[in-house]
């Protein structure tokens, strides 16, 4: 595969190169079958350095590659479609969105009739490859685009097929979700500095306790209450720390952050779709 397949990304940001990244550790892409295109020579330097092509001019791509990765902002998704739309060759080419919120119906719209399109919801994890991924076919994809998606993005970390009904959620819990933890991260290290821990041990300490309780989750096959609950004893120093985020409503501000985070990107297709009309 790496000697046959040419990798298209348009737009060239942090989670095209954190994608990329996965299928060049893993030497399924080769670094020069990958062309990138952003609308800057700074961002593409980076695409360089990695031994990829690159350039500014969207349909390059296009031409180039079998695989593209449509890999911009959801409000410009729609304009970048329509501008590659006379370069797509439907019997060919397999196009990839990354844009949270917009449906492949609205990408299909955009591009010659029977285009195979693919949906796809990274996170920046991708770039260690530890990312949490799910994607969703379009009306005209094939099986085997389905298999050969799940394999690339297989690099960058887990990956699942799900429906499109399920990609706002997705968005939220495998892709937004991210920043909660980093948020959460965050605080039990400031809280390590409060009690007398020096800020970079108290840093390392969280994130590697994050991690720990992540992998027990996995690897155990445990749920994450009988998890808890091993590691409280009776009147102990756990408990006491959960009767504290009981208290400040530590579960409903997860819940409610997944709810809200979905709510938005729906709000984001909706708007897409007024645009467009």
């Amino acid at each position: 595969m790496a000697d046959e397949l040419k990798v298209g990304f348009i737009g060239g940001g942090t989670m095209a190169r954190a994608i990329a990244k996965g299928f060049i550790a893993t030497n399924t892409v080769r670094e020069s079958n990958i062309i990138a295109s952003a609308t800057t020579e700074k961002t593409l330097a980076v695409w360089k350095d990695m031994g990829c092509q690159t350039t500014l001019i969207n349909k390059e791509v296009v031409e180039n590659s079998n695989l593209v990765f449509l890999a911009v902002k959801p409000y410009i998704i729609v304009p970048v479609a329509k501008e590659i739309m006379s370069s797509i060759d439907t019997s060919r080419h397999l196009v990839v969105s990354v844009a949270a919120a917009i449906t492949t119906d609205a990408i299909e719209e955009s591009l010659p009739p029977f285009t195979r399109v693919i949906r796809a919801n990274p996170n920046l994890a991708c770039s260690v490859q530890c990312g949490a991924l799910a994607f969703c076919k379009g009306r005209c994809a094939l099986a085997e685009d389905v298999r050969l998606i799940k394999r690339l993005l297989q690099t960058s970390g887990m990956c699942v097929e799900v429906k499109e009904s399920q990609m706002n959620a997705i968005t939220a819990v495998g892709g937004s979700a991210l920043a909660f933890f980093f948020l959460a991260i965050e605080a039990m290290s400031d809280g390590g500095v409060r009690v007398g821990l020096p800020r970079a041990l108290s840093m390392d300490l969280a994130s590697q306790t994050v991690l720990g309780a992540a992998r027990l989750v996995q690897e155990t096959g445990k749920h994450p209450a009988q998890l808890k609950d091993e590691v409280c004893s009776p009147g102990g120093t756990t408990i006491a720390g959960i009767q504290t985020l009981e208290r400040a409503a530590f579960r409903s501000c997860f819940i409610d952050a997944v709810d809200s985070t979905t709510k938005r990107a729906a709000e984001i297709a909706e708007l897409q779709k007024s645009k467009e009309k």
